[in-house]
């Protein structure tokens, strides 16, 4: 998906996404895998939110599709640990192999061709070292199904109303979203749409081990625990090479 204007004001419509969290995980994955070398690769990065906290302890090449995104990162974080690239995650290639590779954000959820995504593992699989780890979330069905149809929200300047379509045979939903922005006291109109698929749990692991991981484990959001999976808006997989 390729961000225009939204990328903008993306940051603070992330307000409430705990970042922190997310780093601690991945890097309590990282203190129990036994991997001794620090080189990560970040699919979608984005604005480089999770970037930056990530090179507090990895080198990292930072990938991602939109121009826009990258440009903002590119102004937040100056490190000689980092490397940008602006490129599709499904089929990026690279000059390293990685010890771990992160997608956060349910960036995945914006691949909406099962073929694709195994492919996009498959891709994955080939930038690890063996032993290497592949960490990502996932937004569910069940949250799809349990989102509320229509919302309106303002937040520092920006009023927005945001609708939901979820169509039950496609496992697609779309984000439908009206975007307000306050400049000079008067408000600009902007409209995105984006598109996210859900993906069976079973499918997702199978998937994964078809492209040759060797070990999965799922768990609910980011939380040390993989039980009551069931309900969870946000499925996160660790995957080992």
């Amino acid at each position: 998906m390729v961000y225009n204007q939204f990328a903008q004001i993306y940051d603070k419509l992330m307000y409430d996404f705990d970042y922190d969290k997310v780093y601690n995980f991945i890097d309590d994955v990282y203190r129990n895998s036994g991997i001794k070398s620090k080189k990560l690769l970040e699919l979608g990065c984005g604005t480089g939110n999770l970037t930056e906290k990530l090179l507090l302890e990895f080198e990292v090449d930072a990938v991602d599709l939109s121009v826009d995104m990258l440009s903002i990162l590119s102004n937040k974080i100056r490190s000689d640990k980092l490397r940008i690239f602006n490129h599709n995650m499904k089929d990026f290639k690279s000059d390293r192999i990685y010890d771990m590779v992160v997608s956060c954000c349910d960036s995945l959820n914006y691949i909406i061709v099962p073929k694709e995504i195994e492919e996009t593992f498959k891709n994955t699989f080939s930038l690890l070292k063996d032993g290497g780890i592949f960490i990502f979330d996932l937004n569910t069905e069940y949250k799809f199904l349990n989102m509320e149809k229509t919302y309106v929200e303002e937040v520092d300047g920006i009023f927005y109303v945001w609708e939901n379509f979820f169509n039950d045979t496609s496992k697609e939903n779309i984000f439908s979203v009206n975007f307000f922005v306050e400049k000079n006291n008067l408000y600009e109109r902007f409209y995105e749409e984006h598109i996210e698929r859900a993906y069976d749990n079973s499918f997702i692991v199978n998937a994964l081990k078809k492209s040759g991981f060797k070990e999965v484990s799922v768990y609910n959001e980011y939380n040390n625990s993989n039980t009551e999976l069931k309900d969870s808006n946000r499925l996160v997989y660790v995957a080992r090479r």
